[in-house]
């Protein structure tokens, strides 16, 4: 049996801010956009191909996204992935993108973290609301 013990914030200081991992401006912008265009599109053979090109998941792409009334900017591959599975309460391109090099802990240039677009309504939608 454990027994729980109450500590202080001194003994557990908070945790150090994540720092950004991406890169803005795209240094290959072309690449970028190939690879963006495909997630968005949930096209598995165009996201591979762009990688196989050199594409990389860390560079954020300049296009604006509006996706269910909601403007998204800078995203990169891994973020978009994300926000297409959300709006279309699916797992399909979050997992090929994280498998193909994208980072799970990736922080953008304006300090956004997969978590802020993750708005599933699946995840969202209480289970009393849902009828369950």
């Amino acid at each position: 049996m454990e027994h729980s013990v109450m500590t202080t914030p001194f003994e557990h200081p908070a945790t150090p801010a994540l720092p950004a991992c991406t890169t803005s401006p795209a240094t290959s912008p072309n690449l970028t956009r190939t690879l963006a265009f495909a997630v968005l599109n949930r096209d598995i053979n165009g996201v591979l191909k762009a990688l196989a090109r050199g594409a990389s998941m860390d560079e954020e792409n300049d296009a604006i996204e509006v996706i269910h009334d909601r403007i998204f900017s800078d995203l990169t591959a891994v973020s978009l992935a994300v926000v297409i599975d959300a709006a279309t309460d699916s797992l399909l391109m979050t997992p090929l993108v994280l498998n193909h090099g994208g980072r799970i802990d990736q922080v953008d240039s304006k300090g956004r973290v997969l978590l802020d677009f993750a708005w599933s309504s699946g995840v969202h939608v209480p289970p009393s609301a849902r009828g369950a």
